[in-house]
């Protein structure tokens, strides 16, 4: 190469074909720009394509580039330059830039080979992100799942998932797309799913987009058409509100999406943005001679361990404290968009209602977006949680139900809900004297880390002589009841009280209007009860 390069005349081109091994694309970046010469790789999708239609399994299938150089009198600074097929060029100033380009190329090429000459099946998903040319968020995110051969299912296919329902369980965790995989009943499904800023227009669009790449993910030997699944006609509806910043939270989101039929408006933080922190579901109201407006459906609860803390409130200020005509106090560590705090204040009409708020932004949002209000029964302190909780135990402050619904702003720890602070043995020691004899303490146990988990439970039962726990089916969040009430030793008397009190909630949401039909199924929930 040396000698052919030093023979150019300016804008004679130097052309060679190769699969860019490491030390041959070190080469180039170092050589080529040293001598004034444009270097621009390309990467040849035909050959691939042509080697896939010979269906040979005989050698794994490396990306083939193509090189050119072209020569210049003199360079200020390095043109480098990539393309992917039939897309415009990217062009970088540093080499690392086209090195990681060409790297991100062959990596995905070594995934796909492998995932056509076996099957991942009783392993973890692969996932794989793809990118725009030039740009730095991803476009699309795909999540491989294969299952073992039985009779009845398909070889491989596609699941778009609309956007703004990647948050949504059954998409957006291991667990929920297996069981998606289960009823799809393919051994190969590949799960796409649509990130936010970005523009999709229709769902033929988004599968003529993704072709190359869903027929790469292919197991070997497939002839047949792959199908794509999805949950209707279109990509789905995300209408962003507002984009927002706090100093605690960081960057956020309040969305509107379309799901089911039904217009759903979320809180997401970015720092985390597949958790939905709050959703409200919108209602639209028509009134004769005005026009529609929309308004939140209070009685809804998007979050399924909301519904399991609100039996325990139930149960503090119904059985374990009868006296009728008497206000019942209640204290809620963590208001996010108050769907919680607005569904106690319509069913329990008896309770007076305290929410502990360390974000002020956060209560701007809860009430400019998701129509919290607050009134004598209902007030909101912006304050840290765990300096509150010791006021209230230095002041003799007493409450009947107490709630940590709270999470952790550290995501690479085990335990995300509550953080780990707040199962401190003082803190609950706090709690212990805030809720006195007859009270119950609730909080929102989220843990992947089975022995953070084990510490967390031994630390409750070492402060409350009665501890008791209902795991959520499809979610990894696990409610925990902790009373000081000696009558609660055992699975039985819990079963009995929360019987009582999941039957009276049903019966209080109707009454109160929040919804037509029983939310609690009572039997299922009583035989989920541990101690």
């Amino acid at each position: 190469m040396n000698q052919n390069v030093f023979n150019f005349r300016n804008g004679g081109r130097y052309v060679c074909i190769s699969l860019l091994q490491e030390h041959i694309l070190n080469f180039l970046l170092d050589f080529l720009p040293r001598h004034n010469c444009m270097l621009r790789i390309v990467h040849c999708l035909g050959v691939e394509q042509a080697n896939k239609e010979k269906n040979a399994d005989d050698a794994m299938k490396l990306p083939v580039f193509v090189v050119i150089a072209t020569k210049f009198k003199s360079l200020p600074m390095p043109i480098l330059e990539f393309g992917l097929g039939n897309d415009k060029m990217q062009r970088f100033t540093e080499s690392a830039e086209l090195s990681n380009a060409v790297s991100s190329v062959q990596k995905a090429a070594l995934v796909c080979n492998g995932l056509a000459r076996s099957s991942i099946a009783g392993h973890d998903e692969v996932t794989l992100d793809l990118y725009r040319p030039s740009e730095n968020t991803p476009r699309y995110s795909i999540y491989i799942l294969d299952q073992p051969a039985a009779r009845g299912l398909g070889k491989y296919a596609a699941f778009i998932v609309p956007q703004g329902r990647e948050v949504e369980w059954l998409f957006g965790t291991p667990a929920g797309r297996k069981k998606l995989q289960a009823s799809a009943k393919f051994q190969r499904l590949a799960v796409v799913t649509l990130h936010r800023d970005q523009v999709y227009n229709t769902l033929d669009e988004v599968k003529a987009e993704l072709g190359d790449t869903v027929t790469s993910l292919a197991p070997f030997g497939l002839n047949e058409q792959i199908p794509y699944l999805s949950l209707g006609s279109d990509v789905g509806k995300r209408e962003t509100l507002i984009s927002g910043f706090s100093k605690i939270s960081g960057d956020f989101r309040i969305e509107e999406v379309a799901a089911g039929g039904k217009t759903l408006r979320r809180l997401i933080f970015l720092s985390n943005q597949f958790v939905v922190q709050s959703e409200a579901l919108v209602k639209t109201i028509k009134i004769k001679g005005k026009k529609e407006r929309k308004k939140i459906d209070f009685g809804y609860l998007a979050c399924q361990h909301h519904l399991y803390m609100s039996v325990g409130v139930q149960l503090a200020t119904t059985l374990q404290n009868p006296k009728k005509n008497e206000q019942k106090d209640v204290l809620v560590i963590g208001l996010g968009g108050g769907g919680l705090c607005s569904f106690l204040h319509g069913a329990l009409p008896h309770s007076r209602i305290t929410a502990v708020e360390i974000d002020p932004i956060m209560l701007e949002v809860a009430e400019q977006y998701f129509e919290l209000k607050q009134d004598k029964r209902f007030h909101v302190v912006i304050d840290d949680g765990l300096a509150f909780v010791e006021r209230c135990r230095n002041e003799d402050i007493h409450f009947d139900a107490v709630l940590f619904d709270v999470d952790s702003k550290d995501l690479s720890l085990g335990m995300s809900c509550p953080p780990q602070g707040f199962l401190a043995h003082d803190v609950l020691l706090h709690i212990k004297e805030i809720i006195g004899p007859k009270g119950l303490f609730m909080l929102n146990l989220v843990c992947r880390d089975e022995t953070l988990k084990t510490e967390a439970m031994a630390n409750l039962q070492k402060v409350f002589p009665a501890v008791c726990s209902y795991k959520l089916e499809e979610d990894i969040n696990e409610v925990v009841y902790c009373a000081n009430d000696e009558k609660y030793k055992t699975v039985e008397h819990w079963q009995k009280a929360m019987g009582t009190a999941g039957r009276g909630l049903n019966t209080a949401i109707k009454e109160h209007k929040l919804a037509n039909e029983d939310a609690l199924e009572v039997a299922e929930f009583l035989s989920e009860l541990k101690i």
